[in-house]
């Protein structure tokens, strides 16, 4: 559980805490700081995907309210890790010295986390910040991050013998389970476990967004596209990449050809092609098509164009799932989610073939 001592004094002088780590996090984190009406400090952990100088210098100029800062999860395990480098990495971030005692990440957060905060809305329960949060807020919110909260997750020896160590179920995790997050907030609380459901709400992209005049909205939507923003797309197809080859599913020539033959089909059909790369992709071929801009965060797309895409793909993307309806009027997911987690892409050229096919 969190910390509930209020001895410093009451913690509705305490800010407010957002820790996004992605474009669509930190879309959504700024929207509810905003429509909060609470002092907040939101601080982007950019290990994953490092922020634009553009935006974040956008983000100060036009909401200088909010406490703004760029930081990594990894500079804060070094600042905690202080075990010889012969010790496993899983253990060097999780146990540390201090006084010549072990103290584990609460007791030695990072020097720059404000001392208390009144709620803390974080994004992941993984990660080395969220774990040094539990004694410094009144309440410490799970926030959804895509489709890792509604997977069961799986561990290797060291970790499972950690988890088994401190009495969790040494294999398998689900993001929320950690006694110490108080509530659960996502789009779909009723597929969650049932263990889970009792401290889980509902809380939806677009329900943020709602919450805030028009105009600003839209200026917030639009601090995220660098330039001049989309024009008429017509009858376009948007196709949503994804850095497959970064992960093991293949090579980047393997996948620059996949990618190639999901575009030569969908223009065979009588579609215009846009391509949406993933924020922590490298640019490809982006000739004779609109591309929007990689740190976008796609579901903002209503924000800014009326006009929706008629057709989006992906190989297997939560936007589609979750959001897809936001910026097109069909989804078509490639690969099923079960294969694609296994980094088995087998009948993504047959299942677009079929798709394709019933367009004439």
């Amino acid at each position: 559980m969190t910390f509930r001592s209020d001895a410093q004094g009451g913690w509705d002088a305490a800010p407010d805490l957002y820790l996004p780590s992605n474009a669509l996090t930190l879309l959504t984190a700024l929207a509810s700081a905003l429509a909060g009406g609470h002092p907040a400090e939101m601080v982007y952990l950019e290990d994953g995907a490092p922020l634009p100088g553009a935006l974040e210098a956008g983000i100060r100029r036009r909401f200088p309210e909010i406490a703004f800062s760029v930081r990594s999860d990894r500079a804060a395990i070094a600042e905690f890790a202080n075990l010889p480098a012969m010790f496993p990495e899983i253990l060097r971030r999780n146990l540390a010295l201090s006084r010549g005692r072990p103290c584990r990440p609460a007791a030695r957060p990072p020097s720059w986390l404000g001392v208390r905060y009144r709620t803390a809305h974080i994004y992941l329960s993984g990660n080395f910040v969220s774990k040094t949060l539990r004694r410094r807020c009144q309440t410490i919110v799970l926030r959804e991050e895509g489709l890792a909260n509604y997977h069961t997750l799986r561990f290797g020896p060291g970790r499972a013998l950690l988890r088994l160590l401190s009495g969790r179920s040494p294999r398998r995790h689900i993001m929320g389970e950690e006694p110490w997050i108080d509530r659960i907030e996502l789009d779909h609380p009723e597929s969650l476990p049932p263990a889970l459901r009792a401290k889980a709400g509902r809380l939806s992209f677009p329900d943020l967004l709602d919450r805030l005049p028009p105009v600003v909205a839209r200026d917030l939507a639009a601090l995220f596209w660098p330039g001049q923003g989309p024009g008429n797309i017509g009858r376009a197809a948007l196709i949503l990449t994804q850095p497959i080859e970064q992960t093991g599913f293949c090579s980047a020539s393997e996948k620059a050809a996949i990618y190639a033959g999901i575009e030569t089909r969908l223009r065979r059909a009588g579609y215009a092609v846009v391509i949406k790369r993933h924020p922590r992709e490298t640019a490809g071929n982006e000739a004779g098509h609109l591309v929007i801009p990689a740190f976008f965060p796609i579901e903002a797309w209503p924000w800014l164009v009326e006009q929706k895409f008629e057709l989006a793909v992906g190989l297997c993307t939560a936007a589609l799932d979750r959001t897809g309806g936001l910026f097109s009027k069909r989804q078509l997911q490639l690969v099923d989610p079960g294969p694609f987690g296994r980094r088995d892409l087998t009948g993504w050229r047959e299942r677009l073939e079929a798709f394709c096919a019933g367009q004439g």
